[in-house]
């Protein structure tokens, strides 16, 4: 009966699981509110020390040391066949300096930005792929995201900048645990050996200044993902009646996955206090490597050795084009300038139709964003450098989805997605 039972357990593992991907809370929200405020539209108009997410050639463009802070909260609503899939809200912090060098008519930079939840340092699901289940935020939301980044202008009509996007794979000898009894007395035990290797992801970008008016902006940003391999053994021995052991081995290729992608910008300032800017995104999902996990199992529990593997192909998404506006208005000033912000972004997803056995939830959006911004030249005590405080407002509308299953490819339910993330931030930059 327990020999049964237990490799019923070790059977029903072998389902076929699916990690979490997508970008970190900087790419879906930006590293500042001036950004969040214009959905994101911020690859050619970006300037200083908040630039390094989006477009590292912005970073010398502030001739001002700075330093960096913000903080931001999102309430997250995705449902799934119109029941809430109970999603954790997300909250972290962003914190960043700038330091700039100024030489002839140059200007180099160095700046380093770091994304922190509250909540946990980042976290890794695995579900089964056959499950509905919203791939791309269940995760996506809730990591950290760290960013360094240098720049050099050159004039006043050039600068470029690199960077990179560091993660943590997670590897090792994996988990193993010794169950059993001994003159019938129950014992257990376990041991942990998992290593965190880092890998870079670069970034390069470069805003141009053609005239006064109008400002063009690249970015290109390769794709990083966290690799987990882990091997779990469970050693058996049951005086009398079972002895053995149960290896179960982990492999995901590109978990936490962010694809490469490369964005071209315009910014046109119509009149001093107001200007529109405007980015469209490639991102190459088309080349994604994993995502659905491999598990091999290999039973020996007194019996013939057995291996049960687990291994399937690409998951197949799609490229995509992403579009997004934005516009900047200082509606007053003074010795200060007060600014308002808006903009909107159409974001698809990458996802086909499910139709087979995957049932991935994910869905196209559109985002509204609000924002409002306060350059204050008159409060900072300990330089005369300005002090900006910005705060942003967004709305993503996760647009309804319906999944009709092929019987012919797999005989599951149908299924609908749809769902609102409402997010507001707030960041400080402080000129030294």
């Amino acid at each position: 009966m327990f020999r049964t039972r237990y490799i019923g357990i070790i059977t029903l593992c072998s389902l076929m699981f699916v990690s979490e991907l997508y970008a970190d809370p900087v790419e879906e929200f930006g590293l500042g509110s001036r950004a969040a405020g214009m959905a994101g539209a911020y690859t050619s108009s970006s300037i200083g020390i908040d630039s390094v997410g989006t477009n590292p050639g912005g970073l010398a463009l502030d001739p001002n040391p700075s330093i960096f802070f913000g903080y931001g909260f999102g309430y997250v609503n995705a449902t799934i066949n119109n029941i809430s899939t109970k999603l954790n809200n997300t909250r972290g912090s962003t914190w960043g300096f700038a330091v700039p060098y100024h030489f002839r008519d140059m200007t180099a930079a160095l700046g380093f930005a770091f994304y922190v939840p509250d909540q946990f340092l980042a976290r890794i699901t695995l579900q089964s792929s056959s499950n509905p289940h919203f791939v791309l935020l269940n995760n996506s939301l809730y990591r950290s995201a760290i960013n360094p980044a240098l720049s050099l202008r050159v004039g006043s009509w050039l600068s470029l900048g690199i960077g990179a996007t560091f993660l943590t794979d997670v590897t090792g000898n994996g988990i193993v645990f010794n169950l059993g009894t001994i003159d019938g007395i129950k014992n257990g035990s376990g041991k942990l050996d998992i290593e965190l290797p880092s890998k870079m992801a670069p970034q390069f970008g470069v805003i141009i200044k053609p005239i006064e008016a109008l400002t063009i902006g690249f970015a290109h940003k390769e794709s990083i993902g966290i690799d987990l391999s882990l091997d779990l053994v469970a050693n058996i021995n049951i005086g009398g009646i079972v002895s053995g052991d149960t290896t179960i081995k982990v492999d995901n290729t590109s978990t936490y996955y962010s694809p490469r992608r490369s964005t071209a910008s315009l910014t046109y300032q119509i009149i001093d206090t107001l200007l529109l800017t405007g980015d469209v995104t490639w991102s190459d999902w088309s080349s994604y490597p994993g995502g659905i996990t491999e598990i091999d199992i290999a039973i020996n529990l007194d019996t013939a050795p057995s291996i049960a593997i687990n291994n399937h192909q690409k998951p197949m998404f799609d490229d995509t084009w992403s579009s997004r506006i934005g516009t900047e208005w200082i509606f007053y000033q003074n010795e200060n300038d007060y600014k308002l912000r808006g903009g909107y972004a159409y974001l698809p997803t990458p996802i086909p139709p499910q139709s087979g056995q995957t049932s991935f939830a994910d869905n196209n959006r559109h985002l509204f964003s609000l924002g409002f911004g306060m350059t204050l030249d008159d409060y900072n005590f300990i330089s005369n450098a300005p002090i900006h405080f910005d705060t942003a407002l967004q709305w993503h509308s996760l647009i309804e989805r319906n999944n009709i299953k092929d019987p012919t490819l797999y005989p599951g339910n149908n299924f609908t997605s749809s769902g609102d993330i409402i997010h507001f931030g707030i960041s400080v930059k402080l000129g030294l």
